[in-house]
């Protein structure tokens, strides 16, 4: 179940969920996809908007945003230094016992911080992946699901030769969307991504090595 914030002298706990954003050049989509987060129907979380320098009008547009929702914090990086290290300077500020990363091009339905959050702490999980829905725009700008990417409910434990194998199976979405993280997962371990290409399916790899408990969902909750 929910477990709100608890409060004492005066001090307001930190969130539940720190939910990171790299911001780059995505004027035309990320007030969508900050929106959806602002419709959640879980409320205990942190929003860390981080503008990789983009030369377009995103970095204003976040600040924007971020004007009237004190939950939300924009870190407005000096250099662009790619995905990789505009999440990994997320993961240093953010303060959640959760965390997850946002693209900025996307959306997330309105339970999908609630379904993760309540799996997580009811299956005491590191790592829960959620399914999703490709989103394809047609000549005329109207968007249609071209795709429906749904795994299997799945508790995957010890057993790191039995995850690796379904990696190459494909039974595993190898990118840092669409999943919850324990935060101390990357307090306990180096973790981090690598300003490479193809840096999420190297992350991946990584992380069903380091995680415990690794829970699978066929319910669709991201929208790419």
């Amino acid at each position: 179940m929910y477990r709100p914030p608890s409060v004492g002298g005066g001090q307001i706990s930190a969130p539940t969920v720190s939910i990171i954003v790299p911001v780059y050049c995505v004027e035309e989509y990320l007030k969508e996809c900050v929106d959806s987060i602002y419709a959640q129907d879980f409320t205990d979380w942190e929003l860390i908007l981080i503008d990789d320098a983009s030369p377009d009008g995103s970095g204003t547009l976040a600040d924007a945003l971020a004007a009237h929702e004190p939950r939300t914090r924009v870190i407005h990086l000096k250099e662009n230094g790619g995905q990789a290290l505009a999440r990994n300077r997320g993961i240093e500020e953010c303060r959640g016992r959760y965390l997850t990363f946002i693209d900025s091009d996307d959306f997330v339905a309105p339970n999908y911080l609630s379904t993760l959050v309540h799996t997580a702490q009811d299956q005491h999980a590191d790592v829960v992946c959620m399914s999703h829905a490709r989103y394809h725009q047609k000549t005329d700008g109207s968007w249609y699901v071209r795709l429906r990417v749904q795994f299997k409910d799945a508790r995957i434990t010890d057993d790191k030769k039995q995850r690796m194998q379904k990696m190459t199976e494909f039974a595993f979405n190898a990118t840092p969307w669409g999943k919850l993280f324990s935060h101390q997962l990357f307090k306990d371990s180096a973790l981090r991504f690598e300003p490479i290409l193809s840096e999420d399916i190297l992350f991946h790899f990584r992380l069903l090595y380091e995680a415990g408990t690794y829970i699978s969902l066929s319910k669709i909750g991201y929208y790419y």
